[in-house]
């Protein structure tokens, strides 16, 4: 096994997949910020369950699947992933980083742990000393995610704390032209090193060995056991910047627990409106509109300037119901909407008297006497009834 040398890993990120209800949804915005970074491969295992391929989205490098199962559920919304276990593996035609001075991996990685240290989430060689790879978890003390590339004149690793196990983590590994390796975990650095002095291109091209989920067939190095998702490579190294907005793009609120409108559904009643559940990024501001709908709850219309959590009730809305919509803006300006169930009906006031009627004019033969409504409280339209008594 591999794990002698020095550390050099990348990743993680922790996401859970819950596509939005309409509108873009984060896959979509995902892949364009990858895209529009210039992946010279990507991975993102949306192939057709029981396909002999992995197709590379972006490139030339579709790898043979040996026991990938495919299409499975992705760490966000729209993204699809490939699970791993056994013997199971892909094999590349060649290695996408053989002539990268400076360059950038970056993995969805969705662990299963284990006492297996040493699972390559891929591993790219040219022969027995010179090999690149990333694993999860290292034999290395307190067993750190490690990166190593390794030569037959010199190596070069990064490492940090370990990956957690069983749930969506996003890593990230660069290299820049100067030699300095960075590892990220959900968008954020994780560890450093300067001056190293090999890059993919030192390895070379000949009898390439390059896989995903495994290595060279050897009985001494473990397969991955695991899921992988949007794995993609550049002949660069990303900025800070931009790995943190490939994560933060994935990171869409999404809502996971509807909102609620709680208070009474009655005239001249107040409606609060609570925002729900949340995942991604956390919220960092919320707008709410109201909306006015039919009595069985359809045919809603936003309601102009109904836009805070409260709103007061007023006799247009009697025999009506109403929802609320939810917006959910976290700091990377990405936002979700989730509405909520229609309320009951709302009810009329019952009429009461504030003030009685009163009766003008002479008590007289021959005189005409005139009487007041009075004052009454309740919901419109009100219409008055009389009768006169002796």
């Amino acid at each position: 096994m591999r794990l002698g040398a020095a550390i050099f890993g990348v990743l993680a990120a922790l996401l859970v997949w819950v596509a939005l209800a309409g509108g873009v949804q984060q896959y979509e915005t995902y892949e364009a910020a990858v895209l529009a970074s210039g992946p010279v491969a990507q991975f993102r295992f949306d192939d057709a369950a029981g396909s002999t391929k992995v197709a590379d989205s972006v490139g030339s490098y579709t790898a043979s699947n040996s026991g990938v199962t495919l299409g499975g559920e992705g760490p966000f919304g729209g993204s699809k992933s490939g699970s791993f276990g056994g013997s199971a593996l892909a094999t590349l035609p060649s290695d996408p980083l053989k002539e990268a001075s400076a360059f950038t991996a970056e993995a969805w990685v969705d662990w299963a742990g284990g006492s297996s240290y040493g699972q390559p989430l891929f591993d790219f060689a040219s022969g027995a000393t010179n090999y690149m790879y990333l694993t999860p978890s290292s034999t290395a003390s307190k067993h750190p995610m490690l990166f190593e590339i390794h030569t037959g004149t010199g190596s070069a690793s990064v490492s940090a704390t370990k990956l957690g196990a069983k749930s969506w983590e996003y890593v990230v590994v660069t290299e820049t032209s100067s030699g300095t390796m960075t590892l990220y975990l959900n968008g954020e650095p994780v560890a450093e090193v300067a001056k190293a002095t090999v890059t993919p291109a030192s390895l070379g091209s000949s009898v390439p060995d390059d896989y995903l989920g495994g290595g060279p067939l050897s009985s001494s190095e473990p397969r991955f056991s695991g899921s992988l998702s949007n794995v993609a490579f550049y002949a660069k190294a990303l900025t800070a910047s931009e790995v943190k907005e490939h994560y933060d793009d994935a990171e869409f609120p999404v809502n996971i627990s509807p909102p609620t409108i709680s208070g009474t559904a009655k005239d001249g009643k107040t409606l609060t409106a609570k925002e729900g559940s949340w995942i991604g990024l956390p919220p960092e501001s919320w707008k709410f509109q109201w909306e006015l709908c039919d009595a069985s709850g359809m045919g809603c219309a936003s309601i102009p300037e109904a836009t805070r959590s409260t709103l007061l009730l007023g006799h247009g809305d009697v025999e009506r119901t109403l929802r609320v919509a939810v917006t959910a803006k976290n700091k990377s300006g990405k936002e979700g909407t989730a509405t909520s169930a229609a309320t009951a009906v709302v009810a009329a006031i019952k009429l009461s008297n504030l003030t009685l009627p009163a009766i003008s004019g002479t008590a007289e033969v021959g005189q005409e006497l005139t009487v007041s409504d009075g004052t009454w409280e309740g919901s419109p339209p009100t219409r008055y009834g009389y009768e006169w008594e002796t």
